[in-house]
C-alpha cells in the first residue's frame, strides 16, 4: 500500500479534471489563476488493517472555487458542480468511477457544505466544500 494517499489524491484529481472547464489542484493553493478551480486537500487517514484485509480509509476535501462578473452567475456555476446529475457534476463523476481512475477500492463523495463567498488573498471567489471518502487497500 505504499503511497495510498498520494495514489489516492492524484486519482481523484484526474477524475475531477475531466469535469468540463474545471482547472484542478491537487494541493490546496494561495493564488487562484484558472477558474473554476477544484483545489485537492488531504484531511486524514485511518490506521492501517483498521478495516479487514489491510484496507484503510481516508478523506479528502476539495474546495470549488468559481467568478464571474455577477455573484449571481458564479452560483449558477457553482450549482452545475454541485448538482447530483450533469455533465458538470461532480457527484455524477465520482459515482460513474468509484476507483478514483483505479487509485483506490471504492471512493464516493460524502457531503457538499460551505457554499457561500470565499476570500483568497485579495480576490473574492463564490465557493463550496466537498468531502470525500474512500478505501485504499
Amino acid at each position: 500500500m505504499d503511497g495510498d494517499v498520494l495514489a489516492a489524491r492524484d486519482g481523484l484529481a484526474a477524475l475531477l479534471a475531466g469535469a468540463p472547464g474545471l482547472t484542478v489542484a491537487a494541493h490546496p493553493a494561495e493564488t487562484v489563476s484558472q477558474l473554476p478551480a477544484a483545489l485537492v486537500a488531504f484531511e486524514g487517514r485511518e490506521a492501517v488493517n483498521t478495516l479487514a484485509d489491510g484496507a484503510t480509509t481516508g478523506r479528502f476535501r476539495v474546495t470549488l472555487l468559481v467568478a464571474s462578473a455577477s455573484e449571481a452567475q458564479a452560483y449558477n456555476a457553482l450549482h452545475q458542480y454541485a448538482s447530483s446529475d450533469g455533465p458538470a457534476s461532480i457527484e455524477a463523476a465520482v459515482a460513474a468511477d468509484p476507483t478514483w481512475r483505479g487509485a483506490v477500492a471504492y471512493g464516493e463523495l460524502v457531503s457538499v457544505d460551505g457554499v457561500g463567498p470565499r476570500n483568497i488573498g485579495r480576490s473574492r471567489y463564490v465557493g463550496a466544500d466537498f468531502h470525500f471518502r474512500y478505501v485504499a487497500r
